[in-house]
């Protein structure tokens, strides 16, 4: 689910702590008339309010960096072995990625659209990489004993795409956007599946029942971040979706409400045919 956010609701949600915008969320869903069984969850919703603007991207990126720097240095304590790993190309692709998504943040704000097609590549760049080590982690079977490390390299796969599709959709439209992004959605799916799917067969992985406390943790955390990235992902196609069949380039979709200062949103279900328009009193 998706809520398109508008005028006096995008400032309020913007201006509040998180908890606090969850339940302006909640009234609105409430006036709406949507129950919260159909929201999938308020975390899904602030998610898909904010899920694919540079400014966002860029601090998620930050993010993601952090928590592979920490899952590494646990397990260079721990003396473990991680030659999946490539340390020094962790470090370039991350610094490359995040000057891309700044410069795209102004080429954006200036209209210097033109510039996105350069910047596009890094993007696509770092897509290549982290699938590159997703893959050896799976061919060393270290998915689950490295989890923190995998689970990084699967937001950064995810935060890619949804860099790219971005630009894709600035550039050259929602089509264009959705057929660039739909190949990177399913690949994160099916990375997501390697991480769960040993899960419902323990018969068949007797080796997950002897994962240290520390690593149990790790998949734990792992499996939570790859909900949330799912969800981010279905944000934007479902996005894509609704301005393909309505006709909508991405600057038209992102200027609905814009100086309006009601406290609208639009519900967006995906897989729906139609959006759901409330105002919160």
């Amino acid at each position: 689910m998706w809520l398109r956010e508008s005028g006096g609701l995008q400032k309020a949600l913007e201006a509040q702590p998180v908890q606090a915008a969850q339940r302006t969320l909640q009234g609105a869903m409430d006036q709406a008339g949507v129950p919260t069984t159909s929201a999938i969850g308020l975390s899904t919703l602030q998610l898909g309010l904010t899920a694919i603007g540079f400014a966002l991207l860029y601090r998620k990126l930050g993010c993601i960096q952090e928590r592979l720097d920490e899952a590494l240095n646990r397990l260079a304590e721990l003396k473990v072995e991680v030659s999946w790993l490539d340390r020094r190309a962790d470090a370039e692709i991350f610094a490359r990625s995040a000057a891309a998504i700044e410069s795209a943040r102004w080429a954006e704000r200036s209209g210097r659209l033109e510039q996105l097609t350069q910047l596009r590549h890094a993007f696509t760049a770092a897509c290549s990489h982290h699938r590159a080590l997703l893959t050896a982690a799976s061919s060393a079977k270290r998915v689950h004993a490295h989890a923190g490390a995998y689970m990084a390299h699967l937001m950064g796969l995810a935060q890619s795409g949804l860099a790219r599709a971005r630009c894709d959709a600035l550039l050259d439209g929602p089509q264009q956007a959705r057929e660039h992004f739909l190949p990177v959605k399913k690949e994160v799916e099916q990375f997501t599946e390697v991480l769960r799917a040993p899960l419902r067969q323990l018969d068949k992985h007797p080796e997950l029942l002897t994962l240290a406390p520390a690593a149990q943790a790790s998949v734990r955390d792992a499996l939570g971040s790859a909900r949330m990235e799912a969800e981010g992902l279905v944000t934007l196609d479902t996005q894509l979706e609704h301005c393909i069949r309505h006709g909508l380039s991405w600057k038209e979709w992102e200027s609905i409400g814009a100086g309006d200062e009601s406290e609208r949103v639009l519900i967006l279900l995906p897989g729906s045919a139609m959006g759901r328009e409330a105002a919160r009193h």
